[in-house]
């Protein structure tokens, strides 16, 4: 395990001791879109995920998740954070190869995330041939549409929608919404998948 212990704290769960967890390396690496930086620093970011806003904190050796419960962390989030695995086996593995211990050395915080498939599938053909700010706004414009509202602090996020409600998008819905000629694919695979 990749931290030493939880603590339940009002609003979330501070995990102590996390090594290998940066959240601008893990939320800028280009594998998830739905994450926003709070902070100039980079310690600080905004996630929308499985139907729920959550704010993931880094302070020094802890790691706090806001707007989660100790229940959801056991039952998904720590798998999402992959926090079962240990990184410095498996850096230790990588290190051998001198490419590899550099791509390491460079991302030494990065963690894979166990995103929802249905919303990476969709985020792979919104990557294809475009820049990571237009996915993002892609995602956001699709939950927006599609997705079912989510009120946090005073604030309302839309979660990315299941493959039923995305099924009932047009072509020119989603080409309204600025995704181009990936709108054909996204309205197709939608339909695929929830059929």
């Amino acid at each position: 395990m990749d931290y030493k212990e939880g603590k339940v704290l009002e609003k979330g769960i501070a995990l102590k001791g996390v090594k290998h967890f940066h959240p601008q390396q893990i939320f800028e690496c280009g594998q998830c879109f739905r994450w926003t930086s709070l902070s100039e620093e980079k310690d600080h970011y905004l996630g929308v995920v499985a139907g729920k806003v959550v704010e993931v904190k880094l302070v020094e050796d802890e790691v706090v998740l806001l707007g989660i419960t100790e229940e959801e962390f056991q039952v998904f989030f720590k798998d999402y954070f992959d926090l079962s695995r240990d990184y410095g086996k498996v850096k230790r593995i990588l290190r051998k190869d001198p490419l590899l211990k550099k791509a390491v050395a460079f991302g030494y915080g990065i963690r894979i995330l166990k995103q929802d498939p249905f919303e990476t599938l969709i985020s792979f053909i919104l990557s294809s041939n475009n820049l990571i700010p237009k996915i993002r706004e892609g995602i956001r414009r699709i939950s927006e549409l599609y997705g079912e509202p989510i009120l946090y602090e005073g604030e309302t996020y839309y979660a990315f929608p299941a493959p039923e409600a995305l099924s009932r998008a047009t072509e020119e819905e989603l080409r309204g919404l600025g995704l181009g000629y990936r709108a054909a694919y996204i309205e197709k695979t939608a339909k695929l998948v929830y059929e």
